[in-house]
């Protein structure tokens, strides 16, 4: 209460009051992109090949083994078509929503993430930059609303590094510390392979080393950890072992890592080496183009005070990019597990630049950049208006509905003015609504324009199939020589066995 009876509010109520907003506000940012319109795009990619994992799962009860047509999948762990069974078991329905939903939860909760990790080391303004910047990367807003295996998988492998850091930092017990990393480890390689444990190790324990902190490496809190680690993974690996052999074994963890490696000519391993970095910072436009301050000496300065945070986001880099830069077979989304990381890394850019004092290198790099993305945000909704009046092939494919494209022309106009008029404003406030606003647009950009160039020209088989069905009689079942194509399995939603060849040649067909 102050001198006159009103009630006043404490420094540490404002500050949970402004954070607890600035929750609320990334949330319904992931909420409007990632979970509207879910099913206006058909099944696509490798999506119908997890959900067809996930409904042999719901089929035969068995969550260990996971299967296509009643054979061994020795693509990966099953565990990343398992959010995909448990929400289909609380829809009771596997349909296009319960497919995805599990993505983009995920989505959500590496945003939060990436805020609270923030918050251990960057102002409110940089760990909000952070999580805003994540979700709005080109590539996330892509393959975030699709059920492909990467929103989970870099979920648990973010989790694994800045769940671990955050005990180290805050000197929680050790053994607390060690066992939340390594069992976050353990579930990404359930899901998709080695990647996810070696990358925990190889960043950890590299990042300890040049530290010098041999202490903290060498610790029976370390052992503890590794326990759970062993614990985590052996609760599957063993009832598969039993289940099957040595050699599913071996093939369902190095059979998908070793195709990356077979593609060795050396015109297309030159190729790669050049153009793969390019790709990844193609992928997380427009925020990567903020990663150019590493090499500004004066950003080096301004960040003295957290340089012992900035080695270990830095040492997560180096140590795993190059398992996907000396890959061949490598695509820019296998590097997605690690744009967490970069996300911080770009909010304390953010952070830095946009608060800098009027007229400094690093402040001016900042309103350069915000009018640059002001001006590309006018030419691209721009551009989308014209494709609707000019009637050419390649403009067909991204014209939109009249009135939409006129709304999105406006907001790319309306955002292109606020950047503008407000990049010489050193306030907080107005810097988050900057940054927030660039997301909001992204956000816009993928949800309305993409999605209706894509929904355009998507084929959807799913009639096709149930055509196909109709005309078939009903004492007939298909069978297949070998595994059908996971997109026509999936929607005819009826077991399709694998007749081996030599009973095919005998005519022995089973009923």
């Amino acid at each position: 209460m102050n001198s006159q009876g009103c009630e006043t509010t404490s420094p540490s109520g404002v500050e949970r009051w402004r954070s607890a907003v600035e929750v609320l506000l990334l949330v319904l940012l992931v909420v409007g992109i990632y979970f509207s319109r879910m099913t206006t795009l058909t099944l696509r990619g490798e999506e119908t090949r997890r959900a067809d994992v996930a409904a042999e799962i719901l089929q035969t009860g068995d969550w260990i083994v996971p299967r296509q047509q009643g054979t061994i999948y020795l693509s990966r762990p099953p565990m990343g078509s398992w959010p995909i069974a448990v929400m289909a078991l609380i829809r009771g329905k596997l349909d296009v929503v319960t497919i995805r939903l599990p993505t983009v939860m995920a989505v959500l909760l590496t945003t939060l993430l990436i805020y609270a990790y923030g918050r251990l080391y960057l102002s409110r303004l940089g760990a909000f930059a952070a999580a805003v910047v994540y979700p709005t990367m080109g590539q996330v807003l892509q393959i975030g609303r699709l059920a492909e295996t990467e929103g989970f998988f870099t979920l648990l492998v973010a989790s694994s590094l800045l769940v671990w850091h955050w005990g180290y930092v805050k000197r929680l017990p050790g053994g607390l510390t060690w066992s939340l990393g390594y069992a976050l480890a353990a579930m990404a390689g359930l899901t998709k392979g080695p990647q996810g444990p070696i990358y925990f190790v190889a960043a950890t324990w590299t990042f300890l080393a040049v530290k010098r902190d041999w202490r903290y490496l060498f610790s029976g809190a370390h052992v503890l950890g590794i326990g759970s680690f062993v614990a985590v993974l052996g609760a599957w690996q063993i009832p598969y072992y039993l289940r099957t052999d040595w050699e599913s074994t071996k093939g369902i963890w190095v059979r998908m890592a070793a195709d990356r490696f077979t593609k060795n000519d050396p015109l297309r391993v030159i190729r790669h080496l050049v153009g793969y970095p390019l790709e990844v910072l193609g992928c997380m436009l427009p925020w990567s183009i903020l990663l150019l301050q590493l090499a500004n000496r004066r950003f080096w300065r301004a960040v003295a005070d957290v340089r012992g945070h900035v080695l270990f986001l830095l040492t997560c880099l180096a140590i795993t990019f190059p398992s996907v830069w000396l890959a061949t077979g490598a695509r820019g989304r296998y590097y997605m597990p690690l744009y967490p990381i970069v996300a911080v890394l770009i909010g304390l850019i953010i952070d830095r630049c946009s608060l800098a004092e009027q007229r400094s290198a690093m402040r001016l790099d900042w309103q350069r950049y915000l009018v640059g993305i002001g001006l590309a945000a006018v030419v691209g909704s721009g551009g989308v208006l014209l494709a609707g009046w000019v009637d050419m092939p390649i403009t067909a494919q991204i014209a939109q509905p009249p009135l939409f494209a006129w709304f999105f022309f406006v907001s790319g106009l309306a955002l292109a003015i606020w950047l503008t008029v407000t990049r010489n404003r050193r306030s907080m406030q107005l810097t988050a609504a900057s940054f927030l606003a660039i997301g909001v647009f992204l956000g816009l950009a993928q949800v309305g324009a993409v999605v209706n160039a894509r929904a355009r020209i998507a084929t959807d088989i799913s009639g096709s199939v149930a055509q196909l069905k109709e005309q078939l009689p009903d004492d007939v079942h298909l069978v297949s020589l070998g595994i059908v194509n996971h997109n026509f399995r999936f929607h005819y939603r009826e077991p399709i066995p694998v007749v081996p060849w030599s009973k095919a040649t005998r005519g022995a067909v089973p009923e």
